[in-house]
């Protein structure tokens, strides 16, 4: 079992992925909602997490009211060393 299918069978499966943006040492996962998962190297706080820790588990980005439409991620795009 590769890496990929272990973090899309525990975390992702039950998510409706829309787009998927890789990096160099990190992973950006947004699902149909707009709610975006990051994962990978957390170097220089690229993850979104609010820490520089490196995380194996996709983690949902922080949002301020998440429902909301307007704070619903629509794109993402990864770097080498940042997320956007």
């Amino acid at each position: 079992m590769t890496v990929w299918s272990r973090v899309w069978s525990n975390t992702l499966q039950r998510e409706q992925v829309k787009q998927v943006a890789c990096g160099a040492f990190h992973t950006l996962v947004v699902n149909n909602k707009g709610r975006m998962f990051a994962f990978g190297g957390g170097l220089y706080g690229k993850l979104g997490h609010g820490n520089t820790q490196n995380c194996t588990t996709p983690l949902v980005v922080d949002q301020t009211a998440a429902d909301d439409d307007l704070s619903a991620y629509m794109q993402v795009a990864c770097g080498t060393l940042r997320e956007s």
